[in-house]
């Protein structure tokens, strides 16, 4: 019982201490006390956008996501079924969840594929689909995990942009089989069997 006693009073020694820090740091640095957030806090949130040159633009700040909410992962999907992709924040604060749809006027032609596995892998995670377009070359996994508390859908998304076919969708299974649908329709999920 002595022993519980001593951990607690210590317990509330290292709070008091850890908050007396937090109480100097804001005074420094004119931060608000931490007391409710994590230690990355601060960090704001970055979404870029490919500039079609292989580098990136933040336009965190444009789209409203330029926050300090304290986000932990994001998870991207066609979550209301238009053809873009929009956007699942899950943040240590609240809110919790953020949900952020895209609205953008002019989405480009897309292409989902879900897959349907065998019975011990029914949605075929492990799989490798690559979509090809005229040279032009796009590859995704189907993953079981995207990050903290967060799955990306199974279904994957292909933005295509201006491109108004695709020559053919190769999906190499877990087991290294596989499965060729050549000239699939676009604007519309594309469903692969095994």
């Amino acid at each position: 019982m002595q022993v519980q006693e001593t951990d607690e009073k210590l317990a509330l020694e290292n709070i008091e201490v850890l908050t007396n820090v937090q109480d100097e740091i804001q005074a420094a640095t004119g931060r608000p006390n931490m007391r409710s957030l994590s230690l990355s806090g601060y960090e704001r949130n970055l979404l870029g956008r490919n500039d079609g040159g292989g580098r990136f633009e933040n336009i965190a700040s444009l789209v409203g996501i330029d926050t300090v909410l304290d986000s932990r992962s994001v998870v991207s999907g066609d979550i209301d079924g238009d053809g873009d992709l929009d956007l699942v924040l899950r943040n240590f604060t609240n809110p919790r969840l953020l949900y952020m749809e895209n609205v953008y006027p002019q989405p480009g032609n897309y292409l989902r594929v879900r897959l349907e596995g065998e019975a011990g892998n029914p949605t075929g995670i492990g799989a490798q689909v690559r979509l090809e377009a005229n040279g032009w070359i796009q590859e995704q996994a189907v993953t079981a995990g995207a990050g903290f508390m967060t799955q990306h859908p199974s279904v994957l998304h292909y933005g295509l942009g201006e491109h108004t076919g695709v020559e053919r969708v190769v999906v190499r299974w877990p087991d290294g089989t596989e499965s060729v649908v050549d000239s699939p329709e676009l604007g519309r999920e594309l469903v692969v069997r095994r």
